[in-house]
């Protein structure tokens, strides 16, 4: 059965890894067309996608396209809306964008503050026309290059700066683990937490390419979440403690696929991890990058992971009750979920609640 109807919410999704192939084609292609080859190829169906075999290809791709595509801010505000859009069709109720200020470390003309407010217009506009809800963490990114460095400390200054806007709402380090790793950023999280004008909650990239301990580091260092989390399985007394402290995983299956961060899709251990007691969410990482959707990335934990409809309602509701959203928009999300729900499926809210995470089959909702 497909689970389009479910109602979804994602807690992982970088909003410049949205970016879709076709539009990014044209802007290489006028920028620098000499490079199409390098960055994008057709798949079997001759359909235009990004082209990278490995997770430093991917860096490549994405670390080229994006400023090449997001050069103001009504670049960002229509992808924004853009993808709320689509998403929304998909049954997506909330989502939490992670936003890059470095993106801007050089431009003469804008700032943090232009691209959160471009995000603001986005945001409302898909509220308004879609019923879907988002929020934004500004990331840093992992690296020991003064390079790296001189850009995340003006993006930890513009955060700060920008930390008061309603829709700024969390911290998140990005990229490959073996560029740097949490320790040695550590000084930037505590000037941002020293100076900031409302707390701004903490996620990190975590156990993606690196072993359990990096997961560790990331509570260590203050984070209630983690993103990707693909080898916590390899330590039980961390398992243990993650659930214990319900210490959230942003679990990106296509993603981590794609990325080798698991050497097939069919070896992830996200029913491990769910049975377990881990609270996750569902999340497409860089959607168009990796050729996935909100509604693909439910669907495969259905079919290949055999998660009922109720663990994954179980799952939307995990990542509304985890975001770093105001309490008010939770609550906002959790009535939309039951309302779609409620909508599609024979199933009430009291049923929902007394049978939420159930994998007994005869307790399964059905379209009406």
């Amino acid at each position: 059965m497909s689970v389009q109807k479910l109602p979804k919410a994602e807690l992982h999704m970088h909003i410049d890894g949205a970016i879709e192939p076709t539009v990014a084609y044209d802007v290489v292609k006028a920028a620098c067309p000499e490079r199409l080859g390098e960055l994008f190829r057709e798949d079997a169906n001759g359909v235009l996608e990004y082209n990278y075999d490995d997770f430093i290809g991917f860096l490549n791709c994405i670390d080229t396209v994006a400023p090449l595509t997001l050069q103001t801010p009504d670049d960002y505000e229509a992808l924004t809306y853009g993808y709320l859009k689509n998403a929304a069709a998909e049954g997506m109720v909330y989502c939490e964008m992670i936003v890059c200020p470095g993106m801007w470390h050089q431009s003469p003309d804008y700032d943090f503050a232009d691209m959160m407010a471009a995000f603001e217009r986005g945001i409302d506009r898909a509220e308004q026309d879609f019923d879907v809800y988002a929020r934004c963490k500004a990331t840093l990114e992992r690296g020991d290059s003064q390079e790296a460095i001189d850009k995340n400390w003006w993006a930890a200054k513009q955060i700060v700066a920008n930390s008061d806007h309603p829709y700024l709402v969390g911290l998140d380090l990005a990229n490959f683990e073996q560029l740097g790793d949490i320790p040695g950023h550590q000084g930037l999280f505590d000037y941002i937490e020293q100076n900031q004008k409302k707390p701004l909650l903490i996620t990190m990239h975590a156990g993606e390419n690196a072993g359990p301990q990096n997961i560790k580091d990331a509570m260590a260092a203050g984070a209630k979440r983690a993103g990707h989390i693909t080898c916590i399985m390899d330590d039980a007394e961390l398992v243990k403690k993650v659930v214990a402290a319900k210490f959230h995983g942003e679990i990106c299956l296509s993603s981590n696929a794609f990325s080798k961060a698991v050497p097939t899709l069919e070896d992830h251990r996200i029913t491990e991890i769910y049975n377990a007691g881990v609270r996750i969410s569902l999340n497409t990482d860089d959607p168009t990058f990796f050729n996935t959707t909100i509604g693909k990335e439910y669907q495969i934990a259905k079919d290949t992971f055999g998660l009922t409809d109720l663990q994954l309602v179980d799952i939307t509701l995990m990542a509304i009750e985890d975001s770093f959203a105001e309490d008010s928009l939770k609550a906002k999300c959790v009535e939309r979920a039951y309302a779609l729900i409620e909508d599609a499926y024979n199933y009430t809210r009291q049923e929902i609640v007394q049978n939420r995470g159930s994998a007994d089959v005869k307790a399964q909702p059905v379209l009406k």
